[in-house]
C-alpha cells in the first residue's frame, strides 16, 4: 500500500512540475514577446513626426513596460 502511495504521489508531483514548468516557458516567451514589442514602439518613437503619434507611442510604451513588469513579478512567483 505505501509502495503504490508513494508512486501516486510521485506521479502528482511529476505533473506538478511539469504544469510549473509550462508555466515558466509561457511567462518567458510572453516577456521575449513584449521586449520584441518594445523595441518596434522605439523605432516608432524614433521615426515619428505626427505629434499625436509621438504620443501615442508614449502611451503604449508605458503600457508595454507595465505589462513587463507584471510578467517579472508573476514569473519571480
Amino acid at each position: 500500500m505505501n509502495a503504490i502511495m508513494g508512486i501516486l504521489k510521485g506521479k502528482i508531483n511529476n505533473e506538478q512540475k511539469n504544469i510549473l514548468n509550462s508555466k515558466k516557458i509561457r511567462f518567458l516567451n510572453e516577456i521575449k514577446e513584449i521586449c520584441a514589442q518594445i523595441k518596434c514602439n522605439e523605432m516608432w518613437f524614433e521615426m515619428e513626426e505626427d505629434d499625436d503619434l509621438i504620443e501615442a507611442s508614449i502611451y503604449q510604451r508605458e503600457a508595454l513596460k507595465a505589462r513587463y513588469r507584471y510578467l517579472l513579478r508573476q514569473a519571480k512567483k
